[in-house]
Formats: structure tokens, C-alpha cells, sequence
């Protein structure tokens, strides 16, 4: 689905969130959180909590911010973490989502594919490169560089919410500021 990442030593999420109601000029901080949806605790990766948190200042009432989370998953293949938001405006919390059951808010961390060892053999001499009019088939290369790639892509996520005027971060929230 498209709620999932590869559980590796360099995994991204990029957590899209639309807002609607701000005050344009003022600052704001969002500061996302991942939570390991089973422990129910946020997640760590090199003894730190995963967290990630964006300042910026509205030029309108609306628009969208993105925080960005990177971090090594390669030991969390197989959990699931939701995304935690928090919304400041001078230090005062205006609006968050800490819902850990929003499947919206939720990304599967799945262990990486590990492509199956290939034996030699006579037809395939053991990593020789084929040479032209060589009969040896490109197939096995061609998946073993595609399982390859699969593997040391980054993967990012985007999921649009907006926040509501209950202080809820969801799809379809409108805050009054």
C-alpha cells in the first residue's frame, strides 16, 4: 500500500499538513512525533525519541507545511508507527492529533527484500558479466539490479490533513483562529 516504507538504515517520512485559519505573520511551530503503534511509545533510532519539528510563518490563512523524518529503521521492520502532531503558537499548544488508531496517520514498516543467492553454475558463470553473443540470459542480472535498487530506494510518504478548529489535525478540519 501506500502507507508503507522499507525498514532500513535510512528510512524518510514527509508528513504533509494543510492548514486552514492561521494568523498570516505570526510563527508557528509543528513538531511530528512517530509512535510505535503497538508499544504505544514513540520510537527511537540511535537512543532518541524520532521526532521532527518545522517554525515557519504563514503568508495566508491557509496552506500546508511538510515535517520531515528521517531516521534509521533497519530494527523496526514489521511495526507500524503513527504520526503525533503538535501545533504552537508562542509556546502555547493551538491544535494536535494524537490519535494512535487514525489509519491515516499510519505507516507500515516493512522489512527489506533480500534477493535469493543465485548459485554458479554452467550456464551461469558464477558473476561473469554476459558478453555479447554470450547465451548466458540477462533475466537473473536484470532482477538482481532491480531487488537491489528496490532495496536502497528512500521512501517518502505524504498524507494531507488539515486542522480543526476542536485543535484536531485531519483530512478535513478548518481551525478558527
Amino acid at each position: 500500500g501506500d502507507h508503507e516504507a522499507v525498514a532500513d538504515d535510512s528510512v524518510s517520512i514527509v508528513d504533509s499538513v494543510s492548514y486552514t485559519g492561521l494568523t498570516p505573520g505570526k510563527e508557528y511551530t509543528l513538531t511530528g512525533t512517530l509512535v510505535d503503534k503497538e508499544a504505544g511509545k514513540p520510537i527511537q533510532s540511535d537512543g532518541r525519541d524520532v521526532t521532527s519539528t518545522v517554525a515557519f510563518t504563514p503568508e495566508a490563512p491557509s496552506g500546508s507545511v511538510d515535517v520531515t523524518f528521517e531516521f534509521d529503521g533497519s530494527a523496526l521492520g514489521g511495526h507500524a508507527v503513527v504520526v503525533f502532531e503538535s501545533l504552537k503558537q508562542d509556546g502555547e499548544e493551538v491544535a494536535s492529533h494524537a490519535d494512535i488508531d487514525d489509519e491515516g496517520q499510519t505507516v507500515e514498516l516493512v522489512p527489506p527484500e533480500t534477493p535469493p543467492a543465485t548459485p554458479p553454475s554452467e550456464e551461469h558463470d558464477g558473476g561473469k558479466l554476459p558478453q555479447t553473443g554470450d547465451t548466458a540470459s540477462l533475466l537473473p542480472a536484470g532482477l538482481a539490479t532491480a531487488a537491489a535498487a528496490c532495496v536502497a530506494a528512500a521512501v517518502a510518504i505524504r498524507r494531507g490533513k488539515g486542522v480543526g478548529a476542536d485543535g484536531e489535525v485531519d483530512d478535513e478540519a478548518v481551525v478558527e483562529a
